[in-house]
């Protein structure tokens, strides 16, 4: 599964509303794992209508 990879601010710049949506059941979302560019491995992420979302964890080095 390939899916393109976009970053959005977290409110539209038009009316400043905010661009999310609450899950509120797993039903809402689908498992997957997506391929991104420059990246060999695949990320897991969640599907949401025809959208792919993939979580990451950002650490502090010392």
């Amino acid at each position: 599964m390939r899916a393109q990879v976009h970053s959005s601010p977290a409110f539209s710049q038009a009316d400043n509303q905010p661009r999310f949506k609450l899950l509120e059941s797993r039903s809402q979302s689908r498992s997957c794992h997506i391929q991104v560019p420059n990246e060999s491995d695949r990320l897991a992420a969640i599907q949401v209508g025809d959208q792919y979302y993939s979580f990451f964890k950002v650490v502090k080095e010392r």
